[in-house]
């Protein structure tokens, strides 16, 4: 059986908000990765099929390589500006957390 003890300057809490707030960043980069790659990938298919629209060849292989490339790209622009966003929740948890002074 285990006991917690809280001290009285009520850390436990403040322990407790971090956690919930690094959370929120790991999620928002987590929501910004899976959006930026189903955006990325269509603006990559796009691009493919307009440069190859003169081209008589297969497109399938093509627009695989484009959609591999965007997904890529969306989740590493994605994740960036997710942490971004839920960065400034963080900076604003630890001000009201640390000492004035």
């Amino acid at each position: 059986m285990a006991v917690d003890v809280i001290p009285s300057g009520g850390v436990a809490s403040d322990d407790e908000g971090q956690l919930r707030t690094e959370q929120s960043v790991f999620r928002s980069a987590i929501i910004g990765s899976l959006v930026g790659a189903v955006v990325c990938a269509g603006i990559w298919l796009v691009l493919m099929a307009i440069a190859l629209a003169g081209d008589r060849a297969n497109f399938g292989p093509m627009l695989l390589v484009g959609a591999g490339c965007g997904v890529f790209a969306g989740i590493f622009l994605g994740g960036w500006a997710g942490t971004l966003i839920g960065a400034s929740e963080l900076e604003h948890h630890e001000r009201e957390i640390l000492p004035k002074g």
